[in-house]
């Protein structure tokens, strides 16, 4: 027995969730070849996106008046050459976390706004985004009295700018 030998390869256009005629592309070589007619099939495929996962790295920092949080959001999932960019994390609040029920701890979020570069406007996957704890711990404040004299048996009044207060933060 001599057999054709048959070489075939498939391709998509890589757009996902929409079903793509799969192109099939085949021939027949060998000493038997003209004994057959090679029939190509046309076939639909259905691309699912992968899951991207973004997760927010936990962070302690000191009030500062703002929610940047300086922490790298890890990134598992991603394919081959893509790529994804101006990828952010913030806290939920600019505020110290009171004791209140037990929780001390503000949620770190990744931001909106990343950009996924995949050829497919970020549609090749489904993202999924895990917060993280953080925490932001009170900012020191220093209040020192001003230097003051007054005379033993004569009533001092004060205007309420006798004291230097150092460390507030705008926020």
């Amino acid at each position: 027995f001599n057999s054709a030998n048959v070489a075939c390869s498939t391709t998509c256009d890589g757009t996902n969730g929409i079903a793509q005629t799969a192109l099939v592309s085949a021939g027949l070589t060998g000493a038997n070849a003209a004994n057959y007619v090679l029939a190509i099939p046309t076939k639909s495929a259905i691309i699912s996106p992968a899951t991207l996962t973004l997760t927010a790295a936990a962070q302690t920092k000191t009030y500062d008046g703002t929610t940047v949080s300086n922490g790298a959001v890890v990134v598992t999932g991603l394919k081959g050459a893509d790529a994804i960019t101006a990828l952010t994390q913030s806290y939920s609040s600019a505020d110290v976390a009171m004791l209140s029920n037990s929780v001390t701890t503000r949620s770190i979020v990744v931001n909106n706004g990343y950009v996924l570069n995949d050829g497919n406007a970020g549609g090749n996957y489904a993202v999924v985004k895990v917060a993280a704890n953080g925490t932001i711990n009170q900012a020191p404040l220093r209040v020192v009295a001003d230097s003051s004299s007054k005379t033993y048996g004569v009533l001092k009044t004060f205007a309420g700018t006798e004291f230097t207060a150092t460390g507030f933060v705008a926020g």
